[in-house]
């Protein structure tokens, strides 16, 4: 997996998308982000959809572990 984020294109996540990734990687569901951000929960779906996108990802866990690797370099 490491030799695959090396060479993923990654575009920059917006100041919304890394807050909600952020709260998803501290185990919030996507109902308690819509309520702490006063947002609604088709919103976060959509933001959810975007930073997966931006970043290839497959899933919520593989852009948490992403998002982990790259705040370490």
């Amino acid at each position: 997996m490491a030799r695959r984020l090396d060479n993923l294109p990654v575009q920059p996540l917006s100041k919304r998308e890394l807050e909600i990734l952020e709260l998803l990687a501290n185990d919030c569901t996507l109902r308690t982000i819509a309520r702490r951000l006063f947002i609604s929960h088709s919103t976060v779906r959509n933001h959810v959809r975007n930073l997966l996108a931006k970043n290839g990802a497959h899933s919520i866990q593989e852009a948490i572990a992403m998002y982990l690797l790259s705040s370490r370099k």
